[in-house]
């Protein structure tokens, strides 16, 4: 989803969204080789999800401010 929170930064918001989601058994399926996800340089789109993640990542869109992302369950 589109956060709006850059989970690049430290923030207790981006903490607050992280804690409810490990509470909740869900994690990131960005991997860390994911350094950012729009053309400012920031995450702000993530899913989280409570599987096995097989493959994630971004693709180029040509007609958005954001990199769409993609999950393989």
């Amino acid at each position: 989803g589109d956060f709006n929170i850059d989970f690049n930064k430290q923030s207790d918001l981006r903490d607050a969204v992280l804690n409810l989601m490990e509470f909740n058994n869900m994690r990131s399926a960005l991997t860390t080789s994911i350094k950012t996800n729009t053309k400012q340089g920031t995450v702000i789109d993530n899913i989280f999800v409570n599987k096995e993640i097989k493959a994630a990542g971004t693709y180029v869109s040509f007609t958005s401010y954001h990199e769409p992302l993609w999950l393989l369950l």
